[in-house]
């Protein structure tokens, strides 16, 4: 095997290894196994029934305000549940982020009303 062939075979390997997380990532929000669910005592329900472990970032806004921002590692068959402070109920936005292995990325923010 000539040095260029098995330079481009090391090239397709990192590169299919670099798309991994982001195929796990996409799977597993596309399939309900990483979420969020409010509970009707005011608090949040986290989940992650993937492979991988995530960071989950929710930011609540008012006015463009940050009012209370929650932080949460979730690693594979992780469950936690977060009381929310009663100034989160005068938001009138929320963004998400949710990250893995540092690689990849996703940031979301929904307006209400």
């Amino acid at each position: 095997m000539s040095t260029q062939m098995l330079l481009r075979a090391v090239m397709g390997t990192l590169f299919i290894l670099y798309l991994s997380p982001w195929i796990l990532l996409a799977h597993s929000l596309q399939e309900g196994m990483i979420g969020v669910k409010s509970k009707p005592d005011g608090s949040l329900f986290l989940w992650n029934d993937s492979p991988i472990t995530i960071e989950l970032k929710l930011t609540f806004y008012a006015k463009d305000q940050i009012v209370y921002f929650v932080e949460k590692t979730l690693r594979p068959d992780d469950r936690a549940s977060i009381k929310l402070p009663p100034e989160v109920a005068g938001t009138d936005s929320i963004g998400i982020q949710i990250s893995t292995m540092e690689i990849v990325k996703v940031e979301a923010k929904w307006s209400f009303g």
